[in-house]
């Protein structure tokens, strides 16, 4: 039986997710990247790599949701403007 490296934790992207994407998704992916390590040591190989590629995944869709959301935000502040403006 060989030994194998951990996956990657993605702890870096999940930072810079958090703080320059959208942070719910990153704060998600960063509670999912520290838990690849303590899963890894713990033995739990197919959790480790669950949580890697959870970790990726939520980073991956921060950075995608992140130039919708000010779209979202002054479509709304139009929109509220317009119903505002009408009465």
């Amino acid at each position: 039986m060989g030994f194998a490296p951990p996956p990657a934790n993605h702890l870096g992207a999940a930072i810079l997710c958090t703080i320059v994407c959208f942070m719910p998704f990153g704060i998600v992916a960063l509670v999912k990247a520290v838990s690849v390590n303590s899963l890894w040591a713990l033995g739990r190989v197919d959790a480790a790599h669950r949580a890697s590629r959870s970790a990726r995944n939520w980073c991956l869709l921060a950075a995608l949701v992140w130039p919708v959301v000010p779209v979202l935000a002054f479509g709304l502040f139009i929109v509220v403007g317009m119903a505002l403006s009408m009465r």
